[in-house]
């Protein structure tokens, strides 16, 4: 991708903010995979090139969070996107959430580096005190992560998610 913006870099990929050019069929089709959006809220409704527009514009002025595209440095491919969420500096605390959308990028360490930069950012240049992350009871991969990065469970949220007529839990670490 030329043009870049680059806001910040790990050891195999450089974050930039989401944009228009990064809505390309591909991305779409990530939001409107099931494989790709098995533990997530995309894919319920069909996503559209206008509907995405749409969100990406929304982002831009949203103080209480940053969306940012995660590109493969080497190949230059966008894999995926990872989001600060509610940011809330009066309590100093974040979500964050991540989609790698590229298949052939998911269980090589991708997430847990993006989380670990991420992570950096959140502590060392918004001053945040606490980072959360929620998960569905069977996204293991997840789960996984959040242990490697040493976070802790918290709390349950019971049948939280209906997914093809079975309820999930919400994890919250």
């Amino acid at each position: 991708m030329s043009n870049t913006n680059i806001f910040l870099r790990s050891n195999r990929l450089y974050f930039e903010p989401l944009e228009e050019k990064h809505l390309t069929p591909s991305y779409i089709n990530w939001l409107n995979g099931s494989k790709t959006t098995q533990y997530n809220s995309h894919g319920i409704f069909p996503n559209t090139k206008q509907k995405t527009l749409q969100y990406i514009e929304s982002i831009q002025n949203d103080s209480s969070s940053v969306v940012l595209a995660m590109t493969e440095q080497l190949s230059n491919t966008h894999i995926g996107n990872i989001a600060i969420q509610s940011i809330d500096f009066i309590n100093s605390t974040c979500e964050i959430s991540i989609m790698i959308g590229h298949r052939e990028y998911w269980s090589q360490g991708y997430g847990l580096e993006a989380f670990h930069r991420i992570i950096q950012h959140c502590f060392n240049k918004l001053n945040l005190n606490k980072i959360s992350i929620g998960t569905t009871s069977d996204n293991i991969g997840m789960q996984n992560i959040a242990k490697k990065l040493r976070m802790t469970q918290e709390g349950v949220r019971r049948s939280e998610i209906q997914r093809d007529g079975k309820y999930f839990d919400i994890y919250l670490y």
